[in-house]
């Protein structure tokens, strides 16, 4: 879909979705996205909902996403299922939890997994590795992004549970919240 279709989304549209299975609203609209394995629950929880702020890899952009972020927003990590080094670790995730940071969701790998895992914050990658984040990159934020072939747009609906994730447009959030409102 077009990105650039999106309409602000007002948080009462969304008070309707915190405790909604992934899975109901993948069942329940066919423009919602699904995002399941290899992507891992890794983070202290997994329940969230939020929009997402889309990230292309470099580390430069990582912390600028960071700096600019609102709490309630879903870093969003493109890296092109990067497997040689880390996207993140224990430091990046615990000033999002500070910053009030809905989720962080990478197609990369983590590390200070044991860490990650006591902070009470959603976190989903591919698994783990031990090498430093530092990407010279510059990366890109904002822009859309793909992850295992799905686009993801910055203010994108972002779902998440135990089964994995469910992205929502944002211009097809009125429809999937009717369709769950029917059922």
């Amino acid at each position: 879909y077009n990105c650039t279709q999106s309409e602000t989304v007002k948080r009462a549209q969304l008070e309707d979705l915190p405790g909604t299975p992934t899975a109901l609203l993948l069942d329940a609209h066919r423009a919602v996205v699904g995002l399941g394995s290899p992507l891992l629950s890794l983070g202290g929880k997994s329940g969230f909902v939020g929009t997402a702020l889309t990230i292309g890899a470099g580390s430069l952009a990582q912390w600028k996403a960071l700096d600019s972020a609102t709490p309630g927003q879903v870093l969003v990590l493109a890296c092109g299922s990067r497997r040689d080094r880390a996207e993140f670790g224990e430091i990046f995730v615990g000033i999002a939890l500070r910053k009030g940071i809905a989720a962080l969701v990478t197609d990369g790998l983590l590390r200070d997994r044991e860490a990650i895992g006591l902070l009470d914050i959603p976190v989903f990658a591919c698994g783990n590795h031990p090498a430093s984040p530092a990407d010279p990159a510059p990366g890109q934020v904002g822009f859309p992004v793909n992850l295992f072939g799905k686009q993801i747009c910055t203010g994108d609906i972002i779902v998440g549970d135990d089964d994995g994730l469910a992205v929502i447009p944002t211009h097809e959030l009125s429809g999937v919240l009717s369709r769950i409102n029917e059922q």
